[in-house]
C-alpha cells in the first residue's frame, strides 16, 4: 500500500469520530461566508445541496439546511440573508433569516452554469458569472426587503469564472476559468466589456484588491518549450505556479500590455513545490494568505518578490476562506472540514462538517486527481492541465507520444470515457494506460496502484459535457435553421470521415497534409467550449479554423456555408 493511499484511508477512517448533523455522502464544501457581525460562519456544501451553518464563538456546527441543487459560493448582503449560487440547477437562491429560522425567500433562474457571485455593496447589486453559458447577470438588492431584481446580462468571449471590483467602483475584473484572459466590465449603468486583457498562463484563480491600487491573481504557467523530464519539472521549468501583482491603471489601460506590467512571486521552490495555488486573501495587516490547493497548505507572506512565504498544513484541498480578527478560516473540500489558522502563533484548529459515508471509488479518484503530491515535488495535479475535467487551452511538450519536440494542445477530458483510443496519436487503448501514462511519464511521479488508477478512471467517467441549451441565441427560431444548415454543410464536405456523429470522432489516426503528423481526430463535441484549435494551437479561434487555413473546405464554400457550419459545432 502506497503512502498516498494510506492517507486517503485516514481521511476515511477521521470521519467516523467527527460529530455529525447527519450521516450521508460527502459535502465537499466549495466555499465560505462570514455574517458581518462575525458571529456565523456559512460553508456552500457541493454535493450534499446543503449550506452549513457555524458558531465562531464555539467552532462548531450549528445548524445545516438542505437547499438542494449544488451550491457553488455565497455572498451575504446582511445578517439576516444569505446567497446561494446553485450551479446544478441554474439558479440564484436568497435565503432570509425570520425568527432564528431561514427560509428559502427567492429562487431566480440565471445563466446556465453560474460559478460564482460577487456582493457590490456601493451599488446595491450582485453579479452572476456563469461559467459553461459564458454569461455576466447583474441584480439590484432591495435595501428595504432584500428581493433581488434582474438589473441586465451580457454574453463574454471566454468562460468566467472569479470576479472582483477594480478600486474606482466602476469596472469589474472577470478572469477566465481557463486560459488567462481578463474582461474588464464597466457597470455604471447597463453591464457593457470595454476590453478583454491577456496574460501568459492559465487558471487564474484569488482575484483581491490589495492595499497598493493594484489587484492580486493567482496562475499557472505551462511553458510550452520546455520537456516533461525529471529535470525540467523539479527545477519548475515546466509549469511554474505564481502570485501576480497588477496595477490597476494597466488594467484599464487600452495599450498597455499586462505582462511588463506584473509583479510575479514564485510560490513553492525545487524540491517543494506549490501546485494548483487558488484564492488570495489579503489580511488586516496586509499580508497575504494563499491557498495551495493541491499540496492541502496555506501560505502566508506579502506579494514582495524577496518574501519568503510561511506554508501551514490544513485540511485536504483548501479552496476558499475568511478573516474573523486575527484568525484565518479556511474551507477544505475533500476533508468535509473547516481549518482556522491563528495568525499570531499560527495553531490550527479543524472544525468537521460532519459524518460521511465511505467513499465510492469515483470520489476517491476526484481526491486523486486534484493532489499535486501525485506528480514530482508536487509541481501539479491532473486538474492542473484539465481544468473543470476540460482544458487549461495550453501546449504541452510531453513523453506519452513517444517523443519531445511537437508541444501539442491539452485536450478536454469532457466525455472522454467515450471518445477512445486516447492521446494526440491515438497510441493509446485503454484508459487506466493513459491515467498511468500521465502520473510517470507527464508528471514524472511515482507509479501509483491499480486501485488507484481504477479510482481516477472512475472519476474521469463522470466528467460529462455541459447540458447547455441554445440559451445564448437572440432568436432560436433563426438559430435552430442555421444549426441545420450547417449540419447539412458538414456532411456534404464529409467531415464525419474524422469526426462521425454522435461523438464527433474516430477511432482511426489520419495525416494532416499540411504537418504530415499522424493524429487521432480529438471529438468536435467540446468545440463549443474551446478558445485554441489543431493539435498545435494555430487556430484561436474556430472562425479561424475556416476562414484563414480553410479547414476540409472546398473552394467554392461559400461564407453563408461557413457561417451555417460554425453555428453547427457550437450547438448543444
Amino acid at each position: 500500500m502506497t503512502m498516498l493511499w494510506r492517507w486517503i484511508c485516514c481521511v476515511l477512517s477521521a470521519f467516523e469520530g467527527s460529530a455529525a448533523l447527519g450521516d450521508h455522502g460527502p459535502r465537499r464544501p466549495v466555499d465560505i461566508a462570514l455574517s458581518s457581525d462575525g458571529s456565523r460562519a456559512f460553508t456552500a456544501n457541493r454535493d450534499t445541496g446543503t449550506v452549513s451553518i457555524l458558531d465562531v464563538q464555539s467552532r462548531s456546527v450549528s445548524d445545516e439546511l438542505k437547499l438542494g441543487g449544488r451550491p457553488c459560493s455565497l455572498a451575504m448582503p446582511n445578517d439576516n440573508s444569505l446567497l446561494v449560487l446553485d450551479f446544478e440547477q441554474h439558479q440564484l437562491v436568497r435565503l432570509r433569516q425570520l425568527n432564528s429560522q431561514w427560509t428559502i425567500a427567492q429562487r431566480i433562474d440565471v445563466a446556465e452554469y453560474p460559478a460564482s457571485v460577487l456582493l457590490d455593496e456601493k451599488r446595491g447589486r450582485c453579479y452572476v458569472a456563469s461559467l459553461w453559458s459564458r454569461y455576466l447577470t447583474s441584480f439590484a438588492i432591495s435595501a428595504e426587503t432584500g428581493e433581488l431584481q434582474l438589473l441586465d446580462k451580457i454574453g463574454l468571449p471566454f468562460a468566467p469564472r472569479e470576479m472582483c471590483l477594480l478600486p474606482s467602483g466602476n469596472h469589474l475584473l472577470v478572469a477566465d476559468a481557463f486560459a488567462a484572459n481578463l474582461g474588464v466590465v464597466n457597470v455604471d449603468e447597463k453591464l457593457k466589456l470595454d476590453l478583454v486583457k491577456t496574460l501568459s498562463g492559465h487558471n487564474v484563480r484569488g482575484l483581491v484588491k490589495a492595499q497598493d491600487e493594484c489587484i492580486l491573481l493567482t496562475r499557472q504557467v505551462l511553458n510550452p518549450m520546455a520537456h516533461t523530464t525529471r529535470d525540467d519539472i523539479h527545477w519548475g521549468n515546466t509549469i511554474s505556479n505564481q502570485l501576480v501583482s497588477l496595477p490597476v491603471s494597466s488594467l484599464l489601460s487600452k495599450n498597455a500590455e499586462l505582462e511588463s506590467h506584473c509583479t510575479v512571486t514564485l510560490l513553492g521552490e525545487p524540491g517543494n513545490a506549490a501546485g494548483d495555488p487558488g484564492e488570495a486573501t489579503v489580511l488586516g495587516d496586509g499580508s497575504i494568505s494563499v491557498m495551495l490547493s493541491g499540496t492541502h497548505e496555506i501560505a502566508l507572506g506579502s506579494s514582495s518578490k524577496a518574501t519568503k512565504f510561511t506554508r501551514i498544513a490544513v485540511g485536504t484541498r483548501p479552496v476558499a476562506s475568511i478573516v474573523h480578527g486575527r484568525s484565518l478560516w479556511v474551507v477544505n473540500t475533500y476533508s468535509d472540514s473547516v481549518s482556522v489558522v491563528e495568525l499570531d502563533g499560527l495553531q490550527v484548529t479543524e472544525i468537521s462538517l460532519g459524518k460521511s459515508r465511505e467513499l465510492n471509488n469515483a470520489e476517491i479518484g476526484e481526491m486523486l486527481f486534484h493532489d499535486s503530491r501525485l506528480s514530482l515535488d508536487g509541481w501539479m495535479s491532473c486538474s492542473s492541465c484539465h481544468t473543470e475535467g476540460h482544458s487549461n487551452e495550453q501546449l504541452n511538450d510531453n513523453f506519452s507520444d513517444g517523443s519531445f519536440g511537437s508541444p501539442k494542445r491539452v485536450l478536454s477530458l469532457l466525455g472522454v470515457a467515450e471518445t477512445g483510443p486516447w492521446a494526440w496519436d491515438g497510441s493509446v487503448k485503454s484508459l487506466h494506460n493513459q491515467v498511468d501514462t500521465s502520473v510517470q511519464k507527464t508528471m514524472q511521479g511515482k507509479p501509483i496502484s491499480a486501485q488507484q488508477s481504477d479510482s481516477i478512471v472512475d472519476y474521469m467517467e463522470t466528467l460529462k459535457l455541459p447540458n447547455l441549451s441554445n440559451s445564448r441565441s437572440m432568436d432560436p427560431a433563426t438559430d435552430l435553421a442555421l444549426i441545420e444548415n450547417g449540419k447539412q454543410v458538414f456532411e456534404a464536405l464529409k467531415c464525419a470521415i474524422c469526426h462521425e456523429p454522435p461523438l464527433l470522432t474516430t477511432p482511426k489516426s489520419y495525416t494532416l497534409d499540411e504537418t504530415n503528423v499522424l493524429l487521432n481526430p480529438p471529438s468536435l463535441r467540446s468545440a463549443q467550449h474551446a478558445s485554441r484549435f489543431f493539435h498545435d494551437s494555430r487556430s484561436k479561434s474556430l472562425e479561424s479554423v475556416f476562414s484563414r487555413f480553410r479547414h476540409q473546405l472546398n473552394s467554392d464554400t461559400s461564407p453563408a456555408e461557413i457561417k451555417a457550419l460554425i453555428a453547427y459545432l457550437r450547438s448543444p
